[in-house]
Order: structure tokens, then C-alpha cells, then sequence
């Protein structure tokens, strides 16, 4: 038996405006620019082009931080609802932590015992420190440069408990995303856990 089919139809690739400047997403974008002379998979991107994309397109329509109307995203909200329904909160820890801005949104200005943040990405670092330094009132601070993977020495956060985790967008460095005996040892019983992972396209 054959089965007529519509003759397929491409579609339109999507587009974002960005500062003016009409940008191709998605899919779309990433075959293109696999045809491109110089495309590099790892780091497509220049600085200026990646703040200008990241900042001026992605965050304010994303459902992680806050609205170009001032009001939280979702997840921001959810997440802050949580951790403030917490028996306790007093000590943090933000596994892939990017440039710290969504820490910063999340308890900028709450008072915390200790903060330790891992981000593997040195694009990201030089952000990160800067933020962390600012935030005294996150007590004893620390930031970790390396992978949190199977491979992970809990030692590199100095054997402390934490009462949160907050793993965000973590799922891109593992190369296995499996927790080992000795990557559990970081945690215990009354430690909880939000992972706020997102897919690649």
C-alpha cells in the first residue's frame, strides 16, 4: 500500500531582532553557520557578539530572570518560592553558575553563611568573581574552576554541607551525568536540590 504525502515545504528560519539587527535562530542558525568558513562549534561567537545575543535577546525573554516589565520569570519566582520555604538557608551551593547572574537574582540580597560556586567556563569566570566579591553579605564565598562531573574532588569545596544546590544549566559540562560515591559525598540528607537545566538545540 503507498501512502500519498504532501510535497514537504521548507520553512521560514526564525528570526529574533536584536538591536536592531534581524538574527536567524534555532536550527536554522546552527546549519548555517556549520556551511560557514571559520565556524567553530565550541566558540561561535566573538565576546561582543555573545553579550549582544545573551544579553540583548535571550535574557529578557527568557523564563529564568527578569522581565523586560520588571516582573520575575517563572523559574526565578519558583525558585525563590522554594529555597525561602526552606527549613534552612544559610549556605549555598551553584553548580555551572555562568557569569552569577541568576544567583545574583535569586539571593543577591539575602544573608548567607557561605557560598561556593563552581563554573568551568573561563568566559564566564571573570564575571562570576566580580559578582561573588560584591556580595559580602554571602559570608565565607568561594569560586571553584573545574568541572562537576565524575571526576569531581569534593575536597575542592572544602568538605561543607550545604542546605541548597543549584544546578543550572550543569547538564552541558557533563560528559557522563552520572553521580559517583564520591561525588555524593558532598551531599546529605537534608540538602536539597533544584536543577534548572535547559536543552541544547
Amino acid at each position: 500500500m503507498q501512502i500519498d504525502r504532501e510535497p514537504q515545504t521548507t520553512k521560514a528560519p526564525r528570526t529574533s531582532d536584536i538591536a536592531g539587527q534581524r538574527i536567524v535562530t534555532g536550527k536554522a542558525a546552527l546549519q548555517m553557520a556549520e556551511h560557514t568558513e571559520g565556524w567553530n562549534r565550541i566558540d561561535p561567537l566573538n565576546d561582543a557578539d555573545y553579550d549582544r545575543v545573551f544579553y540583548g535577546a535571550f535574557v529578557p525573554n527568557s523564563t529564568e530572570y527578569w522581565r523586560a516589565d520588571g516582573s520575575e520569570g517563572p523559574m526565578l519566582f519558583r525558585t525563590r518560592s522554594i529555597l525561602r520555604s526552606l527549613p534552612r538557608f544559610s549556605s549555598m551551593l551553584s553548580v555551572g553558575a555562568g557569569d552569577g547572574m541568576f544567583d545574583s537574582d535569586l539571593y543577591g540580597d539575602e544573608s548567607l553563611e557561605s557560598f561556593c560556586a563552581i563554573e568551568p567556563n573561563d568566559k564566564h569566570l571573570g564575571k562570576l568573581r566580580e559578582k561573588v566579591d560584591q556580595k559580602s553579605n554571602w559570608g565565607n564565598r568561594l569560586v571553584v574552576e573545574n568541572h562537576f562531573d565524575e571526576n569531581f574532588d569534593p575536597d575542592q569545596v572544602e568538605k561543607r554541607k550545604f542546605d541548597a544546590v543549584l544546578m543550572t544549566h550543569c547538564a552541558y559540562f557533563l560528559k557522563k551525568p552520572s553521580c559517583s560515591n564520591k561525588t555524593r559525598s558532598v551531599h546529605d540528607e537534608s540538602t536539597w536540590s533544584c536543577s534548572c537545566t535547559a536543552s541544547r538545540p
